[in-house]
């Protein structure tokens, strides 16, 4: 009955699914001799990386994102979707973004990077500065307090003055502003964290906090990193957390969701509300349906109302056999491991196991790639295999990486119950393995494409 249940979940949740926002890909031509590491986050503030190889790179979009530099820096860089961006690095080896004939988007590329440059870092992925540590009265608290918002302040004066001398349109001129002030109310939370008990001593925890929120209620609701995270930290720092919503267990989602529903309201609870169920659904969560239909009874926000629809999906899907080894393809329909092994009989196979969250892996791609043209006539096959949990990312970083062009570029689903995976210890990523003619394994554990010891081991077999 449970699994009769639980199908049916699955078709209800499909017959009443909205159309997606569309996807399109973002172009980002590298001047530079070097590749750039950048990340971005979903609207669950769910991480991914992007590596911007020397040349072209293309990132498939379907909203705006802040795309932040992965180095001490962290310069954020607001890109939308289905434009054509360039990028060089300056003396500082900074990254400079430009939209060719496009002075005012160029411009807008160019704002937080000269903010950065003058008044620090905008984000710290949560590592304290000096106005943010530990101190011993509330009285220095409050120096603190000030600190950030004289910061605050010299962040929007330099807004106003950058506005003065380059054009930028009056939307992102409003984004810039927003990602200051969530700035700020990021800030004072982490104060607030550090100092939580002498705060809560002297009953200064909880107005500090409402003040917070009411600062992130007055913004209103941005889909943005910064906005996010303020919103994270908000509602964790009442559990005494220092990573935002890190969710240990369902008892732990329990408290941390009721309190959400109770204490927030508008697009930040709905928000709040599918973080928390985001990161908690899986495969051994007992109360899935349970939990998706309270979901869709409080939260009005279709966009995230449809995440939490695809992730409950691809958890309450019949789970095939495992060793099945079932693949989907890229253009739709679908094979086995075996099935591919025996079709490719008398030629080398080398599998490239990857996910759309893996930078070392994707970095690899471009040297794969080459590898793959130098061999193009010759008895071997370039498999790449996902082993993503959610397709959407799948196919998102296949476009990204042009895969959906080679014949071999699939999704292994159940990747972590595959017999194949199991039997060859693939528990890290990226992983190369090269099969032989013969359908044996040559090498378990393959050298990466851009170590010249694999083309080495290939021309040796071939």
């Amino acid at each position: 009955m449970k699994r009769i249940a639980a199908l049916l979940l699955v078709l209800l949740l499909l017959q009443f699914r909205p159309e997606a926002q569309e996807m399109q890909l973002t172009t980002i031509t590298n001047h530079a001799d070097e590749n750039f590491y950048f990340y971005y986050h979903d609207s669950v503030a769910m991480g991914r990386p992007v590596v911007l190889h020397k040349g072209q790179t293309r990132l498939a979009l379907t909203s705006p994102v802040l795309l932040l530099h992965a180095n001490q820096d962290q310069i954020p860089y607001y890109v939308y979707p289905g434009e054509k961006l360039y990028v060089e690095k300056d003396k500082e080896n900074r990254a400079v973004f430009s939209v060719k004939d496009d002075p005012v988007r160029s411009n807008e590329l160019l704002l937080f990077k000269d903010m950065v440059a003058q008044t620090g870092k905008i984000y710290d992925g949560g590592r304290p500065e000096f106005y943010q540590k530990k101190v011993r009265t509330a009285d220095s608290v409050q120096l603190f307090i000030q600190t950030i918002k004289r910061k605050e302040k010299s962040r929007l004066d330099f807004i106003e003055s950058f506005r003065m001398q380059h054009s930028i349109s009056q939307s992102f001129y409003k984004i810039a502003i927003q990602v200051v002030q969530c700035t700020a109310v990021k800030d004072l939370l982490l104060l607030y964290r550090n100092n939580i008990e002498l705060l809560k001593r002297d009953k200064l925890f909880e107005s500090y906090v409402n003040e917070c929120i009411a600062s992130l209620e007055k913004i209103g609701y941005a889909p943005n990193i910064f906005y996010l995270h303020a919103a994270m930290q908000s509602l964790s720092i009442h559990f005494d957390q220092v990573v935002p919503l890190d969710i240990t267990d369902t008892n732990d989602f329990a408290r941390k969701y009721a309190f959400a529903q109770t204490r927030f309201s508008g697009t930040m609870r709905d928000f709040l509300l599918a973080t928390c169920l985001f990161r908690v659904l899986s495969p051994k969560f007992n109360n899935v349906q349970k939990s998706v239909a309270d979901f869709n009874q409080h939260v009005k926000d279709n966009g995230y109302r449809n995440i939490i629809r695809d992730k409950a999906v691809s958890i309450l899907k019949p789970v095939r056999p495992a060793g099945t080894g079932e693949m989907a393809i890229t253009n739709g329909s679908s094979t086995t491991l075996s099935a591919f092994f025996e079709a490719n009989k008398g030629k080398l196979i080398l599998l490239d196991f990857w996910a759309s969250w893996c930078a070392p892996c994707r970095s690899e791609m471009p040297a794969s790639k080459k590898i793959q043209a130098q061999f193009s006539n010759k008895q071997i096959v370039f498999a790449y295999i996902s082993i993503d949990q959610n397709k959407k990312d799948w196919l998102r970083a296949a476009a990204e990486e042009e895969l959906h062009s080679y014949p071999a570029s699939f999704l292994l689903e159940n990747a972590d119950t595959n017999s194949f995976v199991k039997a060859n210890k693939i528990t890290t990523i990226p992983r190369y393995i090269l099969i032989g003619k013969d359908g044996k394994i040559i090498a378990g554990d393959a050298p990466r494409p851009s170590e010249p010891d694999l083309v080495t081991l290939i021309k040796k077999h071939l």
